[in-house]
């Protein structure tokens, strides 16, 4: 995700987005900080494990 958020910003950061009002630049790094890591896997989950059960 960084590359492709490096490749496609850099020319736009100093910008204000129309909709949002904001710098573009001030934005993204508001939301890249936002984002956490997934916590654990629940206790026994194997890769390739298959989900069953599930409701709907």
């Amino acid at each position: 995700m960084d590359a492709a958020l490096a490749a496609c910003v850099p020319q736009t950061r100093s910008q204000i987005h129309k909709t949002h009002r904001e710098v573009i630049g001030e934005r993204t790094a508001r939301d890249y900080a936002a984002l956490k890591p997934l916590p654990p896997p629940p206790h026994g989950w194997r890769s390739g494990m298959a989900v069953k059960n599930l409701p709907g």
